[in-house]
């Protein structure tokens, strides 16, 4: 029994550094999450930070881990009301996948933004992207990452962020890193949407690529862009497979020649 009391001392010691960690970990929270001049920040904080413990509970990450993620969010212009619920998803996420929960938190928080995916939607996009890792070659990581890259130039064409993890999980297993793959990508999605509005020979090669009229493309690059995408890309693949220049017919339209057949459209 001698060493009762030290193993009590050192137990105490322990809850005392993790209730000063957390409390750091809360006061960057608060830094990132309370406005200035809201006189109802101080209640607001406490809800929050009640509603990260109760979440630390139940996740297999560290409590100062899940702050971080929290601090991270507000950084990211997440709204405070949507942390928590934010935080919950990354949590997730982070402890299925290969990504961590500082990457997880920065992506996912940029990507919602961009493609002003709801609260609500932060759920969804997650599965999304575990399922896109599921189905095809590629790690949530690799996806996560494009998806990123993607999202502004995807959001001004019109992808929601599901549609633009597809396109991520179709690029990704063909070897091109983050970088390539999104600055062709984001080019193509510039160029199709000129050819779009502005009509022409590119427009009709598009349409002709993709096994549709003019009509009918320019309609679902506006309605329903990845869609129109998807058959575009899928189109390439067969003339890949029956032995057309594609390098020729990309060149033509001004889309990343040499590039994209490599990174998306098999």
């Amino acid at each position: 029994f001698a060493a009762l009391p030290t193993a009590v001392a050192a137990g105490v010691g322990a809850a005392i550094d993790a209730a000063i960690q957390w409390e750091d970990a809360m006061a960057g929270v608060e830094k990132t999450t309370s406005e200035i001049g809201d006189a109802d920040a101080e209640r607001k904080l406490a809800e929050l930070n009640d509603q990260l413990l109760e979440l630390a509970k139940d996740k297999p990450i560290p409590p100062v881990e899940i702050a971080g993620v929290a601090e991270a969010a507000g950084a990211l212009g997440v709204a405070q009301e949507d942390v928590a619920s934010f935080t919950d998803t990354v949590s997730d996420f982070a402890a299925v996948s290969n990504a961590t929960s500082e990457q997880a938190a920065t992506d996912l928080a940029r990507i919602a933004g961009l493609t002003n995916t709801p609260a609500e939607g932060y759920d969804n996009l997650a599965s999304s992207l575990i399922k896109a890792g599921i189905a095809t070659a590629a790690t949530e990581t690799d996806i996560l990452s494009l998806t990123q890259r993607t999202a502004g130039s995807g959001a001004v064409a019109g992808f929601a962020a599901y549609g633009l993890v597809a396109v991520a999980a179709a690029a990704r297993p063909n070897g091109q890193g983050a970088e390539a793959g999104g600055t062709a990508i984001n080019k193509t999605f510039s160029d199709i949407t000129k050819a779009v509005n502005n009509g022409g020979e590119a427009l009709a090669t598009l349409a002709q690529t993709s096994g549709m009229s003019v009509e009918q493309f320019s309609a679902q690059w506006r309605d329903s862009p990845a869609e129109a995408f998807a058959a575009f890309i899928a189109g390439t693949g067969q003339m890949i497979q029956s032995g057309q220049n594609v390098d020729e017919m990309l060149a033509n339209l001004g889309i990343c020649k040499g590039v994209i057949h490599r990174d998306v459209g098999t």
